[in-house]
This record gives C-alpha cells, structure tokens and sequence, in this order.
C-alpha cells in the first residue's frame, strides 16, 4: 500500500467505519470485488463485531446487510471507474473515502426499536416533495430576496457561471425570451455532419489526386512509390501549409530532414483472394514489411545562421508517416538487408526538389535518417545477435562490468540507429520484470526443475496482482501478436512506481530512475548529455548493486552506458527520432486493408490500402489537425534537471506523444526479447 494510502487511514477516535477502512479490510483479505457475496459477508461479519450485533434480531440484520450492498455497489462502481488502480482510486474518491458507514442510533443505545422511513435529502426528493419542502421559505419572502438569496448562494459555492447566467436572465423583462428563443434554436443551429458517404464523395470530388506522389508501382504482393517522387511531392505538400513563414530571396541551403524505417508486423488477415501463377507459392498475406519516412523539419540558412521553416509538430504520431513501400514478406535478417539496401541506393542517388513559389525559385536539398528502428532491425543491419550490443560488442556475462564498459572501444558508425526509444519502455519494463521472477533463487539462469517451479509460481502472483490493483494484463502471450507488455502497459508501470514496486518487490529506486531516463529521452526536448551520461551511468551501478546476479540486458545497457553517446551523434533531439510513428503505422494498415480496401483483386486491395495511407499522412491536411504539445513543467524535476532548459529553439517545443491508443500492440512476435526466453530452456 502506498504512504498516501496509509495517511489517509488514520481515523482514531471515531466511533464508526469509514469506507475507507471498510475498503482497506476488503483489501487485506485480498478480495476487491465488492458486489461478490464473499465481499460483503467479510464486511458484515466486522460490523457486527464492533457493535455487539449477538443482540439484533433477524430483520435488523436485514437492514445492516442492505445498507452493506448499497456501499459495496458504490464501491465496486468507483472502483471499476479507477480502472481498478489504487492510486487514481484514492485520489478520485479521498471525500467519499472519508464519509462514515452509520448505523441507526439504537445500535449503540443497545436499544433495537423502530427505526422509521429515512428522510431523503432534498437533492433526491420529488418535485412535489421539494415544493413543500420549500413553502414556509416562498411565504416568508419576496421574489427579490430569494433572487438576492440565490445569486449570494451561487457564488459562494463556485457556480459563478450560473449566477452569470441568471442575472443576465433578469436584467430586462425581455432577456429570458430571448435566451429561451436561443436555447429552443441551439440543434437547428448545430452544424449537420456528413454521413460517410458524403465524406467520401467530397473527398474524391475536392481532388484528393493531388495527395498521391507520381510513379505508384502496385503488384499483387506489394506496392512501392520512387523515394525521389516520395520526397518532391511530400516538400510540395509542405510548402502549401498556410502557416509556413514567408520564402525571403535570402534564405539559402533550404533542406527537410526526415526520419525512416521499417518494420515487420505477423498476424495479418488472409483473404480469399487467388495470386497469379507469377507469385511464388509460400507467399502469404499474413506477413507484413513496411517502410515508411516521416518529414522532421524544414530549415534555411540566413546570414550564416540556421533558421526553422517548419517543424513537425507530432512526429512520433502517424499523422505525417508516409509509405515508402511496403511487401507481403516476413522480416528475416536477409529481406532487411536486401531492402534496406535498395532504399539507401536510392538515397544515395537523391537529387534536390526544385519548386516555384510565386516569383521565387526554390532548391530544397533532403536528409535521412534511418532511425524508425527497433532492436531486430539493429541487429540484422549489424549482424550481432540479440544477446551482443551492436555498439560496444559486449555479451551478457559482461554487461556488468561497468569501469571496463566506459572504457571501451565503440562502433561510432552505429550510432546513428538512435535509441528506439518506444521499445526501451518494454524492454525496461520487461528486464525488471523478470528480475521480478528470480527474486526467490536470484539465479540468471532458470535451470533447475525447482526454479522453474519457483518462476512459474511468481510469475503467476505477480500478474495476478497487477491484474487486480492496476488492471494491467502482463507477460500474457497473444497469439501471432507476441505478448501484452507494449507500451501503454509499459509507461503505468513507471508511472506508479510505488505501487509497481510493492507488487514486484523490486527496488523503488531504480523503477524511478528507469523511468525517469525513459520520460527524457522519449520528450523531444534537447538533452543534457553530460547530466544524462552521469545519471545512465549511476543507475547502472545501482542496478548491478541491487540484482549482481542478473545481467544487465542489452537493449538497457545500451542506453545506460551508449545513450548519451547516441544523443551527440544525433542531428535532432533524440525523442523526434522515435520509431513510434513506424509501428503505429503497422495497426493502420491492418484497419484500413480490412475496412478502407476494395476485395475484388489483390491490386485492387493494394492500390486502395495505399491511397489511404497517403491522404492520412498527407502533411497539408495533416497540418489542419490542433495539437496539443507538452510542456517542459509536465515531467518531474529530477527530468527536467536532464534537459537543457535555456533551450529556445523551436526543437523543444515539440511533442512526441503519439496520438493511436497503443501504438506496440501490432508487434511482430518475432520482435527480439533480449534473450530472456532462451535461458528457460
């Protein structure tokens, strides 16, 4: 239980329950649902220990268990509301928590009589019931003083808009009619949506051709757009956005810099579509390979200085990720290396936009960064397992030698991967996790038949209780979708440390710190990185403080010791090279190939799949929708302490935040688990 929870439980002195003392014995005996029979004779049984229920007759101790269902029907809706999570639980209901479980008065006169109908408040009574309520008060005074009467009351109470209101009301004999009329008009004044097919219809008939690049090449199997064709129709579209500044004669280099990636996503849905005797015979739909770019910034040079166009104001949303392809294959080590080279051929061969803009000639250069990555894709693209930093090179069974670490050589060159900063939320979440698991042997290795026994018991505990108090399903394998640690379930992890780290016993330390480390890299604001470096490498040592028998992960090594290496060798702040936008990406195409697709063909299904993705990246129509950005004040000062606060570059106002609901719950089962797995065999 957390400290607010224990200060709020003190209650000394008082002759009744509180629902919150009621709530903490239903807790204790590890029953939270209320409406549960069990629940409420648990609660019976203690309210008639504490007031001498062995003298109530039966039809008293009909009344006592009503009012218990009553509380229990409350108590199990506001708890359902919480999301069953003890600390929105505690803050959403602290004044009901307080509110005392009264029993009639003749309970403790030891007195049972006849208690009588209950007298309702007046906020429940009848209309009826209110008029008589009220009589004495109409007869004993004028319209004018009520009114005065009311208006002091309202403000008094907070509700200065209705009092707003009213005395508007009252103003002229005319103005009620008035406000009446607007009221009585407000539907017929209310703008009527389009239905779907109207959207669509003016969609089409407002030429949403000019969302689609030149030189679409759509097979059965797959569709691809030219990335120099990608790029010029993506700078035009930038360029139309009405909020740009105004082009100057003397801005000069002009140059969009973009992030990009790939993914592969399992699991997809099969239709019963024939392919052509052209296409090979182990080809499947239920197979995905996606590549996409998403457009970062627009920038100049003026007088030797470097000067923001335009800045993407979500880019870790799939508001602006745009297809480059995408293939009906699995992503095996030897497919990424094959298409991956092909797009860094084409890079290679990129020529400058050149556009007309009024009476100004524009050459807009571009940049890419290969950063929309997760861990499978590092480690294909390096040719090291998922157990080896692709940086340094170290094993597991070195990780945690931290003065040799600092020292040692790295691949500079593979730095440019980034930190994938999504995935680092599951793979932290994971790595304590399994901690979690061992902490009864405190063994890395799960070997021995008695271990297993002991992992699998905790294991079980461990996701039963955050099932039950933080309504998160953990560790639970989804076939063809790996399991249900992503990263919503990730973030209220570290977000309620304290209680995470009761139901794990893991140090509440280090949980504060991952996420602290977590918070900053995926915030988008300029980083300190010698303030990031320090703290990495602090929290490493704690860590092989705390669990020196379990080795530090790569993929948390990574970031712990490389992480603010990777952050100096990026041109950006590291959070607007997440590779959130990418796999976000992923569940669009599933959703829009089932419900935005023609199925009378394959290329059909395809053509239509890929003018979708095109319209909702589309960056002018994308550049329509608000956004709402984060403030540095939103994160903790010891994160904030991470940031370079005199930063007023435009960079930092910037929010990664993505706008799907879970953007990792179409991951690839396949997607690296940084061994973990392997060491239960």
């Amino acid at each position: 239980m957390d400290q607010e929870y224990q200060a709020g439980t003190s209650h000394g002195g008082h002759n009744d329950y509180t629902y919150e003392e009621l709530f903490k014995f239903l807790r204790q005996k590890g029953n939270l649902k209320p409406q549960n029979i069990t629940s409420r004779t648990i609660l019976f049984d203690i309210i008639k220990t504490k007031y001498g229920g062995n003298k109530w007759d039966e039809a008293y101790e009909k009344i006592v268990k009503g009012k218990i269902l009553s509380f229990s029907v409350a108590l199990s809706k506001k708890w359902t509301q919480s999301n069953r999570t003890l600390n929105k639980f505690i803050e959403k209901n602290y004044n009901w928590l307080q509110i005392k479980f009264e029993l009639p008065q003749s309970i403790t006169n030891n007195n049972i009589g006849i208690i009588g109908r209950p007298r309702k408040l007046f906020s429940v009574s009848s209309d009826r019931s209110k008029k008589t309520k009220v009589k004495h008060i109409v007869d004993s005074y004028t319209s004018p003083e009520l009114v005065s009467a009311m208006l002091t009351k309202l403000h008094k109470s907070g509700r200065r808009n209705v009092a707003s209101v009213l005395n508007e009301a009252l103003r002229t004999p005319k103005r009620a009619s008035k406000i009446k009329r607007v009221l009585s008009n407000y539907n017929k004044l209310k703008p009527v949506p389009y239905s779907p097919a109207e959207a669509l219809a003016f969609l089409i008939e407002n030429k949403k051709k000019k969302c689609y690049p030149d030189n679409i090449n759509v097979t059965e199997i797959s569709c691809e757009i030219p990335l120099q064709d990608l790029l010029n129709h993506t700078t035009k579209r930038i360029l139309q956005i009405p909020t740009i500044k105004s082009m100057e004669q003397t801005m000069t280099n002009l140059e969009i810099i973009y992030k990009w990636g790939c993914d592969g996503s399992s699991g997809q849905a099969q239709y019963n579509q024939n392919f052509s005797g052209l296409t090979s015979s182990s080809t499947t739909d239920s197979d995905l390979f996606m590549f996409s770019l998403v457009p970062l910034k627009l920038q100049c040079s003026v007088n030797q200085k470097i000067l923001t166009i335009w800045q993407n104001p979500t880019p870790s949303s799939t508001r602006f990720c745009r297809p480059i392809k995408f293939m009906l294959k699995k992503e095996t080590k030897e497919n990424t290396l094959l298409e991956v080279a092909d797009i860094e051929k084409q890079i290679k061969n990129l020529i400058a936009t050149n556009l007309t803009i009024g009476d100004k000639e524009l050459q807009i250069n571009h940049k890419l960064i290969f950063s929309m990555v997760d861990g499978k894709v590092c480690n294909s693209m390096t040719e090291t397992s998922s157990q080896t930093c692709y940086i340094c090179g170290v094993t597991p069974k070195n990780s945690n030698n931290i003065d040799e670490l600092t020292n040692k050589k790295i691949k500079e060159d593979n730095l440019k991967f980034g930190l994938s900063s999504l995935h680092a939320w599951i793979r932290f979440f994971e790595c304590l996790l399994h901690i979690a698991y061992r902490l009864d042997f405190k063994t890395w290795q799960v070997k021995q038949p008695e271990h297993k026994a002991m992992f699998s018991a905790k294991k079980a505990l461990i996701q039963s209780k955050f099932r039950s108090e933080m309504g998160l399903l953990v560790d639970v394998v989804l076939q063809g979708h790996g399991t249900t640690n992503n990263g919503n379930t990730a973030r209220k992890f570290f977000k309620y440390a304290f209680q995470s780290s009761e139901i794990t016993g893991i140090n509440l330390e280090l949980i504060t710190r991952f996420g602290n480390i977590l918070s900053c890299i995926a915030s988008g604001y300029k980083i300190n990185t010698n303030a990031f470096e320090n703290y990495g490498i602090e929290t490493a040592r704690i860590f092989i403080k705390l669990y020196p028998w379990f080795y530090m992960p790569p993929s948390v090594h990574k970031i712990l010791i490389h992480g603010a290496d990777v952050i100096r060798y990026a041109i950006l702040p590291i959070g607007q090279l997440s590779e959130e936008a990418q796999e976000s990406r992923n569940k669009d195409y599933k959703t829009f190939r089932k419900h935005n697709t023609r199925k009378m063909s394959r290329i059909n299904t395809n053509t239509d799949l890929l003018h979708i993705l095109l319209v909702s990246s589309d960056p002018l129509i994308s550049s329509t929708r608000k956004v709402k950005n984060k403030n540095k004040l939103d994160y903790s000062p010891e994160v904030q302490s991470l940031f370079i606060l005199s930063d007023s570059d435009s960079d930092s106002d910037s929010d990664t935040e993505s706008d799907s609901k879970d953007s990792t719950t179409e991951r690839d089962s396949d997607d690296s688990h940084d061994g973990y797995t392997s060491q239960l065999d």
